[in-house]
């Protein structure tokens, strides 16, 4: 008779812990759920962030190439400083036809922000000199500018 008991005992604790672990997992099973849509978003947000940093650097590497290609093929650019004027550092900002102050203020920040050193500073070394040297004639364009328009 003890024996039967014995089993008994033994029967109901085994059933008795199986339910309990249904419910623990259960109680996991809603918890893991309620985290996981929030996991999953984040894991969609970061995807994003960085699909969006890969196309914004390969946007600055074909402007870059661009650009070094129009300073490369560009024969009609002149070079010599005595023949820069308003024309030449017009197409180095970019501009055409009549130029005002305000024309010439956005459009070099716009440039600015392109081509800025920290901007281009986790680009490799090549697109980090085009860079470098499109700010030197942006800069240059821009003092050609403030002076002429007496932009401050």
């Amino acid at each position: 008779m003890t024996m039967i008991l014995r089993v008994l005992l033994l029967v109901s604790l085994m059933v008795l812990v199986a339910l309990v672990v249904r419910l623990l997992l259960g109680l996991c099973a809603r918890l893991w759920a309620a985290l996981f849509p929030q996991q999953a978003q984040r894991r969609q947000e970061e995807r994003q962030r960085r699909g969006e940093e890969r196309r914004q650097q390969e946007e600055a590497r074909r402007v870059f190439e661009e650009a070094r290609q129009r300073t490369e093929e560009d024969p009609s650019r002149p070079q010599a400083p005595s023949e820069k004027g308003e024309g030449y550092y017009g197409r180095v900002l970019g501009l055409k036809g009549a130029l005002t102050r305000d024309d010439v203020k956005r459009r070099y920040r716009e440039l600015v922000t392109q081509y800025h050193p920290d901007r281009v500073n986790d680009l490799g070394p090549k697109l980090r000199a085009v860079a470098e040297q499109e700010m030197k004639a942006i800069n240059e364009a821009y003092d050609y500018f403030k002076k002429k328009y007496d932009i401050t």
